[in-house]
């Protein structure tokens, strides 16, 4: 969404919700000890949903556009089922670099 800007320089924000699929669950987890590593498939969640926001100023050349800002994602679920002790919900920060072309 446009919060800014008319010409060449413009503020955009933006927000997702990201569904994923676990594709390959050949990883190792740590082991309900803590003291060692186990290669369990079942307990990886296959599926998972994400929230994204980011927000970036975009200038344009012609029917080009380059665009710049920061990024940040989360996971909502865990990547291991409930059974599993230990949660983890995966945080990401990036930086959005992109180049759009307008096509008539």
């Amino acid at each position: 969404m446009k919060v800014a800007g008319n010409g060449r320089v413009q503020l955009h924000m933006g927000a997702s919700l990201q569904p994923s699929y676990l594709l390959n669950t050949d990883a190792y987890v740590l082991s309900d000890d803590y003291k060692g590593y186990t290669k369990d498939a079942q307990a990886f969640r296959r599926w998972n949903l994400n929230v994204g926001a980011e927000a970036f100023i975009s200038y344009g050349v012609g029917n080009i556009r380059w665009e710049l800002g920061p990024q940040v994602r989360y996971q909502i679920f865990s990547t291991y089922k409930n059974s599993y002790p230990l949660k983890e919900n995966m945080l990401n920060y990036g930086i959005r670099i992109g180049i759009t072309k307008t096509i008539r």
